[in-house]
């Protein structure tokens, strides 16, 4: 089912023609590049209470997922799939 997922967005992504693809190319460079640096601006420049939790909560957020998918093992739809 995944695998009919990812062709059915890729579908509505060849439909629309590339209208969206710099927004989207953009916000995945924001998230890439200026979003790591959020805990420590929060930290540093509103309030180290928060910034303490903030940067913690991250780093438990980043411990779990990364054990969570040693856990499951689950590969990607593109490696199952034959399509």
């Amino acid at each position: 089912m995944d695998i009919q997922y990812l062709l059915w967005l890729q579908d509505i992504r060849n439909a629309t023609g590339g209208v969206f693809d710099e927004f989207f190319n953009a916000l995945s460079k924001f998230a890439v590049d200026i979003m790591p640096f959020l805990p420590f601006i929060v930290f540093w420049c509103v309030d180290k209470k928060w910034g303490y939790r903030y940067i913690t909560t991250w780093g438990i957020g980043e411990l779990v997922n990364g054990l969570i998918k040693l856990t499951v093992c689950a590969y990607r739809p593109w490696i199952r799939s034959a399509y």
